[in-house]
């Protein structure tokens, strides 16, 4: 009898480290999908990545490649891509937040992230004038994809944290960094090459920390208006050099205090 205990025992093992491996040989799949499935939820847009990389022991997963589609009428490649984000947190949090990402877990709690490094982010800041004089309303919704894209992923943000939307898994990440970013700029006010600019370093601290975490969708808008806002700010800065009197130094004040 008792062999037969020990058999049962073995073939039980055998099979859960079988599927421990297939878990670990496929995480990096299973949190590619989730990822894309989440964040396309909270942009609005289809979001795409080239590959994850995850190691439990040591606490990093890194995403390379991802890009966030243009909003409806425009024609640039893409609004926004990322070479790579580097996420570095306690082997117990990233556990915590793959499982919750993938649905098969609800901690209760908000995970904790101690860092988010973003590396490499390329905006394509596309402004359609529609044949209007350029100015500080042209500048503003429904004119350019970076404030139409922030615009569609505050209204979903805010519809994800409304009471009746259920629970949803929280983090809270406590240092994030966006470097080595630049920035093309597409206007039917400017003939010829695109305008190409640096992107100034961001630097965030705190998220969620004082509001007991932040969903998906509240996370990526607030990364996207940290993003948009420089974008914004610098994408006018460039303009008025290009354009001249088209566009006067006010507007750049004025789009500053916007955000």
């Amino acid at each position: 009898m008792w062999k037969k205990i020990l058999a049962g025992v073995a073939v039980l093992l055998v099979i859960l480290v079988a599927l421990a491996w297939y878990l670990l040989a496929h995480l990096g799949l299973t949190i590619q999908a989730s990822i894309e499935k989440n964040a396309a939820a909270a942009t609005g847009t289809r979001v795409a990545i080239s590959r994850v990389e995850v190691s439990l022991f040591s606490g990093i997963c890194i995403i390379s490649g991802l890009t966030v589609s243009n909003p409806p009428g425009f024609n640039t490649p893409y609004a926004l891509s990322l070479r790579t984000i580097t996420i570095h947190a306690t082997t117990a949090s990233l556990l915590e937040a793959i499982l919750a990402a993938s649905g098969l877990y609800s901690p209760g709690h908000p995970i904790v992230i101690d860092e988010m490094n973003i590396d490499r982010p390329h905006i394509h800041y596309q402004i359609d004038l529609g044949g209007r004089p350029l100015s500080l309303a042209s500048l503003g919704l429904g004119s350019s994809n970076l404030a139409i894209l922030q615009h569609d992923t505050q209204v979903r943000a805010a519809a994800a944290a409304a009471p009746d939307a259920g629970p949803a898994p929280k983090e809270i990440i406590r240092d994030v960094t966006i470097t080595n970013g630049g920035i093309g700029i597409s206007t039917s006010l400017i003939k010829g090459p695109h305008l190409v600019e640096k992107l100034a370093p961001i630097h965030l601290t705190g998220i969620g920390a004082t509001t007991g975490g932040v969903t998906t969708g509240q996370l990526c808008e607030q990364l996207l208006t940290a993003i948009t806002s420089q974008s914004t700010i610098t994408g006018a800065a460039s303009l008025v050099k290009a354009v001249g009197s088209a566009v006067t130094e006010p507007l750049i004040d004025r789009l500053k205090s916007l955000f």
